[in-house]
């Protein structure tokens, strides 16, 4: 079972030649038959699973792009804080939106959404009170 999941094959769905696993001199294995309906559905499973990755990857290409209209200098930065009494940065209406959205509809168990929302969090780490506060409520 390791050998096969090392070598690609899944749960439900594996090579069914026969093959050697210890070469020179190992003798030959010869896998059970295969499931053909378990086999379709985990194939279909890890399409729908590639497709979603690509999905969000393009989605966090096209937000990214937006983002760059939104970069403040450090010099900023510091008047911001001071001017604010160490308030930090406030998010604008765009970001508080995507931040949103994120929270209320991508934000799941999987390991790529929690990334995603962790990535923004500290991509805006100026905006900690204001983005604490957004994740109390």
């Amino acid at each position: 079972r390791v050998y096969s999941f090392a070598h690609g094959d899944g749960l439900n769905s594996w090579r069914t030649d026969p093959f050697v696993m210890f070469v020179p001199h190992g003798r030959f294995w010869i896998p059970p038959p295969l499931n053909t309906l378990a086999a379709q559905e985990e194939e279909e499973a890890e399409k729908r699973r590639e497709h979603s990755i690509l999905a969000a990857q393009e989605e966090r290409r096209r937000l990214a792009g937006k983002k760059q209209d939104c970069i403040t200098t450090g010099a900023q930065m510091r008047r911001t804080n001071l001017d604010k009494g160490g308030g930090g940065i406030k998010l604008n209406e765009w970001e508080k939106k995507v931040f949103d959205e994120m929270l209320r509809e991508k934000l799941c168990a999987s390991q790529e959404s929690i990334c995603e929302v962790m990535a923004f969090a500290f991509d805006k780490s100026g905006s900690a009170k204001e983005i604490s506060e957004l994740l109390r409520d």
